[in-house]
């Protein structure tokens, strides 16, 4: 079995289903970047007591849930002067700057379910680079709300 690298990753938002719903709608979400790099960051925090009943050892439990996913991307296409690869950008920075709750989701071309996550985010950090004679790249923080899921829905 061939390993699974970090290549054919693709970032997709979904700025048309509330996020009150279960689950980002498929038909909603829109493709906005190649990645070139991506990690998902999940963390549990740890609820501890110390008490007499314990005999003084300190007891845990596992506490809230917390995720970010972190994308390194190029824009759709590789020329900047292409109409989609402006609103995409542009885009990504209205939803930083306007610090709008949407739905997110990380696929991968060759495998729908390998890497997959999903979830409500918010951006925490965004910043881009559109070097002379290169290709437009962006690096992008989201910041997780709510439960996540790796896998796709199901209809």
């Amino acid at each position: 079995m061939e390993t699974q690298r970090g290549t054919g990753y693709f970032l997709e938002i979904d700025t048309v289903t509330p996020i009150t719903e279960d689950r980002g709608n498929p038909a909603d979400y829109k493709l906005v970047a190649c990645t070139t790099g991506d990690n998902l960051d999940i963390a549990v925090a740890a609820e501890t007591t110390s008490n007499k009943c314990s005999d003084g050892n300190q007891e845990s439990q596992p506490g809230e849930l917390s995720w970010t996913m972190s994308t390194d991307g190029q824009v759709v296409t590789l020329d900047p002067t292409e109409q989609t690869t402006r609103e995409n950008n542009q885009t990504l920075k209205n939803l930083t700057k306007n610090k709008t709750v949407f739905w997110a989701r990380r696929t991968n071309a060759l495998d729908t379910e390998a890497g997959y996550a999903e979830g409500r985010v918010w951006i925490s950090g965004y910043n881009d680079a559109a070097p002379n004679n290169d290709v437009f790249t962006f690096n992008a923080t989201f910041q997780g709300t709510g439960e996540f899921f790796t896998e796709p829905a199901t209809t």
